[in-house]
């Protein structure tokens, strides 16, 4: 009951209600209210503002650490200039004697009333659904799947439907003409928790935060002709400087001369086509063991390893569709379309063993137990 109490107290206190000279001393006093005695005092670094108790204001308290909310850093940390971080000490109250543990440089902060509450009360979503317009909070009419990027011109508006996903922006070319009105609409593909795109485009005054399933839109009007590179400003991979692309705004009216031929980059050879089809194979083994070591314990009594496997299988259905494409290309003989595809493949491939590794992972850490697997008959 003392324990309660005093709980209750240390919430008083934050508010401002007693206890004012602490601030001048610079301490922390442990009282018995019971008994109307100080326990213990702890001299903290300097002038401390109010004191913030592990779920001090809720019904249930949990005392066993406190955190000093300091006014002032002064010569606490290296200084970076006129504004200094505020230090706020974590405290160990559980014992007889409190104790110092650690220094908590917080910058930007004024160290007021704050609460606590414990990281397993959490339950934050780590990914969007697919197309999911968080303003609105339901799914955006832009969403725009894989292979299924589009430019439409509709009322005087010209929407670009597009995607982001490691490391790709599509479309990378987007033509419009001088005074058009822009509508670019992004969807981000990515279902691996916290693979956040971005979208910057230069001197069009865009600048987007595009996290895993979510739809974004940016409008602007095309008032000047050239051309405007677009690119991810979230370093997201090995290929993060892939992700880039270019808006062309051709002057009003212009007429493109006749005759004139395009110069073809590099062409993919049967040569290059084998070689990522060897990749593909030795990528999907890695998946197939993954998949073995997932399945053969209780992964469906962990809801994050369920959300995991869900979005891994989802990429992986992208990623059969840019193999039949790969195959049909080459069945045809065409290895440029077939390579490119082939390559498209290999990419949601690393994004399914990428979320696959995060599930197998999450089950060694957590004690997952083998079941028994029922071989096919």
């Amino acid at each position: 009951m003392c324990w309660q109490v005093w709980s209750r107290i240390l919430g008083m206190i934050q508010r401002g209600s007693g206890l004012h000279f602490i601030y001048v001393d610079s301490m922390v006093t442990k009282w018995d209210y019971c008994e109307g005695k100080v326990l213990d005092q702890l001299h903290i670094h300097y002038n401390i503002g109010h004191l913030l108790t592990m779920e001090g204001d809720s019904v249930s308290p949990d005392g066993k650490y406190l955190v000093a909310l300091n006014k002032l850093a002064i010569d606490r940390f290296n200084p970076v200039g006129p504004l200094h971080p505020q230090n706020h000490q974590l405290i160990d109250i559980s014992g007889d004697k409190m104790q110092l543990l650690y220094d908590m440089p917080i910058p930007l902060g004024e160290p007021h009333y704050v609460v606590a509450i414990k990281a397993d009360k959490l339950k934050p979503a780590v990914r969007y659904k697919s197309g999911w317009d968080s303003r609105t909070n339901k799914i955006s009419p832009w969403k725009t799947r894989a292979g299924r990027e589009k430019v439409v011109r509709k009322d005087g508006v010209v929407h670009v439907y597009g995607t982001v996903i490691r490391s790709h922006i599509t479309p990378e070319i987007i033509e419009v003409e001088e005074g058009e009105t822009v509508s670019i609409h992004l969807t981000n593909l990515e279902r691996a928790e916290d693979e956040t795109h971005g979208f910057a485009m230069y001197s069009q005054n865009v600048n987007l935060s595009i996290e895993p399933g979510k739809t974004v839109s940016a409008t602007f009007v095309a008032d000047k002709a050239g051309v405007y590179p677009y690119y991810c400003t979230e370093f997201c991979s090995a290929l993060h400087l892939e992700m880039q692309g270019y808006l062309l705004v051709k002057p009003k009216g212009y007429v493109a001369k006749t005759g004139a031929k395009m110069t073809e980059g590099q062409k993919y050879t049967k040569a290059d086509f084998d070689k990522q089809v060897k990749v593909n194979i030795d990528t999907q083994a890695i998946i197939n063991s993954v998949v073995a070591f997932i399945t053969a314990h209780n992964y469906k009594d962990f809801p994050e390893v369920v959300a995991l496997v869900e979005d891994a299988f989802d990429q992986l259905g992208f990623a059969e569709e840019s193999k039949k494409k790969s195959e049909g290309y080459a069945a045809k003989g065409d290895y440029q379309n077939a390579t490119l595809w082939a390559g498209q493949h290999w990419q949601y491939q690393v994004k399914t063993a990428d979320m696959g590794l995060r599930a197998k992972t999450f089950l060694e850490e957590h004690g997952a137990k083998k079941v028994e697997v029922k071989k096919a008959k």
